[in-house]
C-alpha cells in the first residue's frame, strides 16, 4: 500500500541511497564546520554528563545525543 513504508518501495529506497550514505555524511559533516559547528564530547551514560556538570542537555547542544533522551522530550538527563 502506497505511504505505509510496508511495501518494497522504501526498501528499494534504501538500496538507492546506501551508497551514497557516507558521502552524504562527509558532506554534511564539513557544512557543519564551515558554519563554525563544533560537536562536543560524548557521553555514554547521563551520569556521566552529571560528572562533568553539564545536566540537563538540551536537544541543539553540542553534547545532546537522542540516546540520552528516551522519553524524546528534547531534555536529555534532566
Amino acid at each position: 500500500m502506497p505511504g505505509t513504508g510496508s511495501g518494497t518501495g522504501s526498501a528499494n529506497f534504501g538500496n538507492r541511497v546506501g551508497m551514497l550514505g557516507p558521502r552524504i555524511a562527509i558532506m554534511l559533516e564539513d557544512m557543519m564546520a564551515g558554519l563554525g559547528y563544533r560537536p562536543g564530547p560524548h557521553y555514554a551514560t547521563c551520569e556521566d554528563v552529571q560528572h562533568a556538570g553539564i545536566a540537563p542537555l538540551l536537544r541543539g547542544a553540542p553534547s545532546y545525543s537522542p540516546h540520552l533522551d528516551p522519553d524524546g522530550d528534547g531534555i536529555a538527563c534532566a
